[in-house]
């Protein structure tokens, strides 16, 4: 089962998809069958233009919006699947900034129809992104904009579409039948996957996996931008045609391409405090209320929400 250190690498799926694709306004025609690919409208937004219903308009491209980013995990059989990593990322393009929170999986939550609390990962596969959205908009009381839900067995190709990423890392280790010395290191989609996957090693902990998956997200990012990887845009869009599933249209991306790139300069992660429970055997973090507003009022700042 795909474990929560997925979740800076599925950062750098997200804020990625919209800065890569607008350089493929010359070759729209060529891959527009990604759109068909990706395309999972919000069901439940139907009858309201695609809004959330907490907000009284659609973020117009250029003004600051949230998406709610997950890691999706299929292997363990049919229907929707587990939401194994959550993140929402924040992006103010006149701030020039972004900001991304990594939700615990476990996050002990209240989920529409259930009658008791549950983890926030099964709210995915109880309801589908429909349902995965609106749980984590009650959690943290903000709009969630848009969705973007990734399959890390696609991960791996878009980072090899992308010939590999470059990281600096400050401290050697093994895992999962690599090695990682210390120094500059290229890193192809395997290898990526496998680099933000330690942490017990780490005497950081979870804050040194979170630095790596960081380092990981902004490689990718300055990659995708460089411009000799025009050429390998319908490849990349495959890639990413294969590995993701959003309610954003290729439409929208090339309109919001622009408007945010500018954000992708200044990534902010924010952590979350939470303490551990049990009950009846199942593990939850439960994130005190305090935490919860703090992180709900920065995030609502960002997005210039009173």
């Amino acid at each position: 089962m795909m474990n929560s250190y997925t979740k800076g690498v599925i950062a750098c799926l997200a804020v990625g998809l919209l800065l890569f694709v607008g350089f493929g306004y010359s070759i729209y025609e060529a891959v527009l069958h990604a759109n068909d690919n990706m395309h999972t409208p919000l069901h439940s937004r139907i009858d309201n233009g695609g809004i959330s219903e907490k907000r009284e308009a659609t973020a117009e491209p250029g003004e600051p919006l949230a998406l709610l980013i997950a890691g999706i995990d299929k292997t363990a059989g049919s229907g929707y699947g587990r939401s194994d990593a959550l993140m929402v990322a924040t992006v103010n393009a006149k701030a020039q900034s972004v900001k991304l929170v990594s939700i615990p999986r476990d996050t002990k939550v209240q989920i529409a129809g259930r009658s008791m609390a549950d983890k926030l990962n099964h709210a995915h596969a109880y309801g589908g992104p429909d349902l995965m959205v609106q749980t984590v908009e009650e959690l943290l009381h903000i709009p969630i904009d848009h969705y973007i839900a990734v399959d890390m067995d696609g991960f791996v190709d878009v980072i090899n579409t992308l010939g590999g990423v470059s990281v600096v890392n400050e401290k050697s280790f093994s895992i999962d039948g690599y090695d990682f010395p210390k120094g500059t290191l290229s890193l192809n989609g395997e290898k990526a996957l496998a680099y933000v996957r330690m942490r017990k090693e780490d005497p950081a902990g979870d804050a040194g996996r979170t630095s790596r998956q960081r380092d990981v997200m902004e490689s990718a990012i300055a990659k995708g931008l460089q411009v000799g990887n025009l050429a390998n845009i319908p490849a990349f869009l495959q890639s990413l045609s294969d590995a993701i599933e959003t309610d954003l249209t290729l439409t929208e991306m090339l309109h919001y391409v622009s408007a945010y790139r500018p954000a992708a300069q200044s990534i902010k992660q924010l952590d979350v405090a939470y303490r551990e429970e049990t009950v009846d055997g199942l593990w939850f973090a439960v994130l005190p209320q305090e935490e919860v507003e703090r992180i709900g009022n920065e995030l609502r700042t960002h997005l210039t929400i009173n």
